[in-house]
Protein backbone atom coordinates (compact mmCIF):
# COMPACT_ATOMS: atom_id res chain seq x y z
CA UNK A 1 0.00 0.00 0.00
CA UNK A 2 1.59 3.33 -0.82
CA UNK A 3 1.30 6.51 0.94
CA UNK A 4 -1.74 7.90 -0.40
CA UNK A 5 -2.87 9.18 2.77
CA UNK A 6 -0.66 11.56 2.96
CA UNK A 7 -1.76 13.03 -0.41
CA UNK A 8 -3.67 16.22 -0.38
CA UNK A 9 -7.20 16.00 -1.81
CA UNK A 10 -8.51 17.98 -4.45
CA UNK A 11 -9.21 21.32 -4.43
CA UNK A 12 -13.04 20.27 -4.38
CA UNK A 13 -13.00 19.80 -1.03
CA UNK A 14 -14.06 22.88 0.56
CA UNK A 15 -12.80 22.93 4.15
CA UNK A 16 -10.47 20.61 5.81
CA UNK A 17 -9.22 20.03 9.59
CA UNK A 18 -6.80 22.88 9.85
CA UNK A 19 -7.62 24.68 7.45
CA UNK A 20 -7.99 28.68 8.30
CA UNK A 21 -11.01 28.84 5.46
CA UNK A 22 -14.61 28.75 6.16
CA UNK A 23 -16.94 27.54 3.24
CA UNK A 24 -20.83 27.25 3.75
CA UNK A 25 -21.39 24.20 1.62
CA UNK A 26 -24.60 22.30 1.70
CA UNK A 27 -25.19 18.56 2.42
CA UNK A 28 -25.20 17.55 -1.62
CA UNK A 29 -21.40 19.47 -1.93
CA UNK A 30 -20.27 17.82 1.07
CA UNK A 31 -21.18 14.39 -0.57
CA UNK A 32 -19.75 15.77 -3.62
CA UNK A 33 -16.57 16.76 -2.41
CA UNK A 34 -16.26 13.14 -0.39
CA UNK A 35 -17.05 11.28 -3.77
CA UNK A 36 -14.46 13.49 -5.92
CA UNK A 37 -11.94 12.59 -3.23
CA UNK A 38 -12.33 9.19 -3.22
CA UNK A 39 -12.67 8.88 -6.90
CA UNK A 40 -9.23 10.15 -7.25
CA UNK A 41 -7.95 7.36 -5.58
CA UNK A 42 -10.37 4.88 -7.11
CA UNK A 43 -7.90 2.18 -8.90
CA UNK A 44 -6.15 2.31 -5.79
CA UNK A 45 -8.85 1.71 -3.80
CA UNK A 46 -10.17 -1.19 -6.22
CA UNK A 47 -6.75 -3.32 -6.32
CA UNK A 48 -7.31 -3.46 -2.04
CA UNK A 49 -8.98 -6.77 -0.56
CA UNK A 50 -12.22 -5.66 0.10
CA UNK A 51 -11.60 -4.74 4.32
CA UNK A 52 -8.45 -2.98 3.19
CA UNK A 53 -10.76 -0.38 1.16
CA UNK A 54 -13.19 -0.06 4.13
CA UNK A 55 -9.90 1.06 6.13
CA UNK A 56 -8.73 3.57 3.19
CA UNK A 57 -12.64 4.98 2.80
CA UNK A 58 -12.85 5.35 6.88
CA UNK A 59 -9.30 7.19 6.74
CA UNK A 60 -10.39 9.56 4.18
CA UNK A 61 -13.56 10.50 5.44
CA UNK A 62 -12.32 10.78 9.67
CA UNK A 63 -9.54 12.91 7.71
CA UNK A 64 -11.66 15.44 6.31
CA UNK A 65 -14.31 17.59 8.53
CA UNK A 66 -16.51 19.89 6.84
CA UNK A 67 -17.45 23.02 8.59
CA UNK A 68 -20.44 25.10 7.70
CA UNK A 69 -22.72 27.80 9.24
CA UNK A 70 -22.13 31.57 10.23
CA UNK A 71 -19.17 31.00 12.40
CA UNK A 72 -15.61 29.75 11.59
CA UNK A 73 -13.59 26.20 12.20
CA UNK A 74 -12.44 25.73 15.57
CA UNK A 75 -8.66 25.62 14.82
CA UNK A 76 -9.21 29.37 13.23
CA UNK A 77 -11.84 30.41 15.59
CA UNK A 78 -9.16 30.23 18.64
CA UNK A 79 -6.80 32.54 16.86
CA UNK A 80 -8.83 35.35 15.99
CA UNK A 81 -7.97 36.07 19.89
CA UNK A 82 -4.58 36.43 19.13
CA UNK A 83 -4.98 39.18 16.74
CA UNK A 84 -7.29 40.86 18.48
CA UNK A 85 -8.70 40.76 22.29
CA UNK A 86 -12.41 39.78 22.70
CA UNK A 87 -12.71 39.15 19.06
CA UNK A 88 -14.06 35.46 19.56
CA UNK A 89 -16.69 37.01 21.94
CA UNK A 90 -17.58 39.62 19.08
CA UNK A 91 -18.00 36.83 16.26
CA UNK A 92 -20.02 34.90 18.37
CA UNK A 93 -22.19 38.26 19.50
CA UNK A 94 -22.67 38.93 15.43
CA UNK A 95 -23.98 35.27 15.31
CA UNK A 96 -25.99 35.02 17.83
CA UNK A 97 -27.68 38.81 16.54
CA UNK A 98 -27.87 37.33 13.46
CA UNK A 99 -29.92 34.46 14.67
CA UNK A 100 -32.53 36.48 16.64
CA UNK A 101 -33.09 39.06 13.14
CA UNK A 102 -34.04 35.60 11.53
CA UNK A 103 -36.19 34.54 14.05
CA UNK A 104 -37.50 37.91 14.44
CA UNK A 105 -38.05 37.67 10.67
CA UNK A 106 -39.79 33.87 10.50
CA UNK A 107 -42.36 35.73 13.39
CA UNK A 108 -43.05 38.14 11.38
CA UNK A 109 -43.51 35.94 8.32
CA UNK A 110 -45.90 33.11 10.53
CA UNK A 111 -47.92 36.00 11.64
CA UNK A 112 -48.67 36.99 8.05
CA UNK A 113 -49.41 33.69 6.94
CA UNK A 114 -51.85 33.86 10.01
CA UNK A 115 -53.69 36.66 9.05
CA UNK A 116 -54.02 35.83 5.71
CA UNK A 117 -56.27 32.55 6.67
CA UNK A 118 -58.28 34.62 8.78
CA UNK A 119 -59.05 36.74 6.13
CA UNK A 120 -59.82 33.66 3.51
CA UNK A 121 -61.59 32.02 6.09
CA UNK A 122 -63.84 35.39 6.97
CA UNK A 123 -64.29 35.73 2.69
CA UNK A 124 -65.57 32.05 2.70
CA UNK A 125 -67.79 32.39 5.30
CA UNK A 126 -69.29 35.13 3.52
CA UNK A 127 -69.56 33.85 0.23
CA UNK A 128 -71.37 30.69 1.86
CA UNK A 129 -73.84 32.80 3.99
CA UNK A 130 -74.15 34.84 0.74
CA UNK A 131 -75.17 31.77 -1.32
CA UNK A 132 -77.83 30.54 1.57
CA UNK A 133 -79.09 33.69 1.81
CA UNK A 134 -79.94 34.68 -2.03
CA UNK A 135 -80.87 30.47 -1.79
Amino acid sequence: MSDSRDESPPSELPTQKGSEEQTVVSEDEKQRALAALLAGRINELAALPEDEKRKEITAVISHTQIFSGPLPNPEAFAKYNEVLPDAADRILGMAEKEQGIRHEAQRGAIANDCRRINATTIVALSIVVVAGVAT
